[in-house]
């Protein structure tokens, strides 16, 4: 396989002996879109996303898209979109297009990459945004055209009300149907968001990054219904299996996303028949209270959290009786920060992780005991998606994450609050984490 030189050597190659997935070369030359050609013509009959329309009915019978058929449907979708965004005009550079939709994960995902595949930069706004936050977007982004979906009366009511106050324009167009892209027919916070902008080398380091695990995970099956759309989760469902073989599970396509909900989240991941779970937090600590919904996540591969730190008392009592915890730590701005796919229970370690092999962290304000701010330095493997300091005369980005490293177990870190959340205490007192305190109190 023709490898970026400028990369270490993969510690956990993927797909090697896979019958149905051919992994593409980790040459710099495959962007995205020469990947989904790639997986077109060598691995057509590898499963890309599985469902059952068991998580909302009674009828458990399991349809498998396939890579062959999600690339096709791909193209369609770019085909669509260059046509809605029409012609571009001489000497003015190339559209932003945003979704603005409120899709199942598995329309949403071949959407955005059929934007990207179009040649187009792809702004992903969600469809929980309130007025004053889409308007924002719209505005800092510059964004020309918007994808939507047809039947949603809100999200149209809202984006009706935002262009009307905008002093450029911007066209809108509806995504179609999933029979329509797929043929069947023929047969919160209140702040306002900071764009975050990646480029296609944030994208192939997210793709490659279980090369650098320590587990085989092609042919695996992630349960991801519960992923909200509208951000960084709904690509990495995507790039993940682009370059490892792994599957997703999800809702059935509708026209409307189902919203998600104890039950049906929880039907689809054992109905899917999924290794993996990425499930939200207060679903765990939820399914944490009940002893047979904990007995079958100790019999999967992982669980995945994030977003958030899933709190100790949950997370002790899931580690306790034998559930393999997995941060996906990350942000938006600087993508996977985590070694992916632990392969080696963490039991009571769960809290702990190793860094991502392609990131080059370093800490500043360190103290005594080694706690400090990560920050992420530019380098050949990876670059954040901003600057905003720099280490050792080398661009760099500072998260505002708060890290120590494990007492007696080289290599392992935890997250333990963010830069803001230290208060000094008198006028040259220490700084004390005011809300790991506030959390003691009440």
């Amino acid at each position: 396989m023709t490898r970026d030189l400028r990369w270490p050597i993969p510690t956990c190659p993927q797909g090697l002996t896979s019958k149905t997935f051919k992994p593409p070369p980790m040459a710099p030359y495959m962007n995205l879109p020469n990947i989904f050609d790639w997986h077109l013509q060598n691995s057509p009959q590898h499963p890309f996303y599985v469902y059952s329309k068991g998580a909302n009915s009674k009828d458990n019978s399991i349809t498998t898209v396939t890579w062959g058929e999600a690339v096709k449907i791909i193209y369609r979708i770019a085909g669509i979109v260059s046509t809605a965004v029409g012609p571009e005009k001489e000497n003015a550079p190339k559209p932003l297009v945003g979704m603005y939709c409120s899709l199942e994960s598995l329309t949403y995902m071949l959407t955005a990459m059929g934007v990207i595949c179009a040649g187009y930069t792809v702004i992903l706004l969600s469809d929980k945004a309130s007025p004053a936050t889409l308007e924002h977007l719209i505005v800092e982004s510059g964004v020309a055209h918007i994808l939507t979906n047809a039947d949603d009366e809100i999200l149209a009511s809202r984006l009706s009300n935002v262009r009307e106050k905008l002093k450029h324009g911007v066209t809108v167009s509806t995504i179609p149907s999933w029979s329509e892209i797929s043929g069947e027919g023929e047969t919160c916070s209140t702040a306002l968001p900071e764009l975050n902008r990646w480029t296609h080398g944030m994208i192939y380091n997210l793709m490659w990054s279980p090369w650098f695990g320590d587990r085989e995970i092609c042919g695996e099956i992630m349960s991801t219904c519960s992923i909200p759309m509208g951000g960084l989760s709904v690509l990495m469902q995507t790039l993940l299996g682009a370059c490892s073989g792994l599957i997703t599970a999800g809702f059935p396509p509708l026209n409307r996303k189902p919203e998600p909900t104890l039950e049906n989240v929880w039907n689809t991941l054992i109905v899917t028949g999924s290794t993996f779970g990425y499930l939200p937090l207060p679903y765990l600590a939820v399914w944490s209270e009940q002893d047979d919904k904990v007995q079958r996540l100790s019999e999967l591969k992982g669980v995945l959290f994030a977003g958030a730190p899933l709190s100790k008392e949950v997370g002790d009592k899931l580690a306790a009786k034998g559930v393999n915890l997995i941060s996906f730590y990350g942000s938006s701005e600087a993508g996977q920060i985590v070694r992916a796919f632990r392969h080696k229970h963490a039991g009571m370690n769960w809290e702990w992780f190793e860094f991502n092999p392609l990131i080059n962290p370093s800490l500043r304000n360190v103290s005594e005991d080694g706690v400090g701010e990560l920050v992420l330095k530019f380098g050949p493997t990876h670059r954040a998606t901003r600057s905003n300091c720099t280490v050792d005369d080398l661009p760099a980005y500072a998260t505002g994450d708060i890290l120590e490293p494990h007492p007696t177990i080289p290599r392992l870190w935890r997250y333990v609050s963010r830069v803001s959340d230290q208060e000094t205490i008198g006028a040259n007192g220490p700084k004390v984490n005011v809300v790991a305190m506030g959390k003691k109190f009440f």
